[in-house]
């Protein structure tokens, strides 16, 4: 039986957040060190069941927000693939929420939800949604977004 990753992007949350059931996890094998789990400094503080402001024209659109979304995933699907790869068995919903700058960067990135349990898995995630370039427009815009990471049987 041959294994692949998979990472279904379930699209913008436009709504409040709901936090899912964590996944159960399998521990990793005894050569392998445990799940740092996320400090609770990375959860986003407020603001998480708040409806998102309305896009204005000088916002960024959610077609141009997908539209990076479609670009970039592959960079997610490579920080759960390497987890993979090192052994650990991960998987499950992660929620973020953060801000694209006037100038295009994500910033105030926070966790809103995460059932894999792996800091260092949400580390590489938040480190490579901090290098992406969004369309630059005159306002801030929110993004929220939920992910969910699994691995699927070919």
């Amino acid at each position: 039986m041959k294994t692949s990753c998979a990472l279904v992007v379930l699209g913008l949350l436009l709504g409040g957040c709901k936090t899912a059931p964590a996944t159960t996890t399998t521990p990793p094998p005894a050569s392998l060190p445990p799940l740092r789990a996320p400090p609770e400094a990375v959860y986003c503080q407020s603001g998480v069941g708040a409806p998102l402001p309305l896009r204005t024209t000088e916002t960024l659109s959610d077609d141009d927000i997908k539209a990076v979304f479609a670009q970039k995933e592959k960079d997610l699907h490579s920080c759960f693939k390497d987890r993979i790869r090192r052994g650990y068995v991960i998987g499950g919903y992660v929620g973020i929420r953060f801000v694209v700058s006037p100038q295009g960067f994500a910033q105030q990135l926070c966790l809103v939800e995460d059932a894999t349990g792996d800091a260092d898995f949400l580390d590489c995630m938040f480190g490579e949604i901090g290098t992406w370039q969004f369309p630059k427009k005159p306002a801030p815009t929110e993004v929220r977004k939920r992910f969910l990471f699994q691995l699927k049987d070919d």
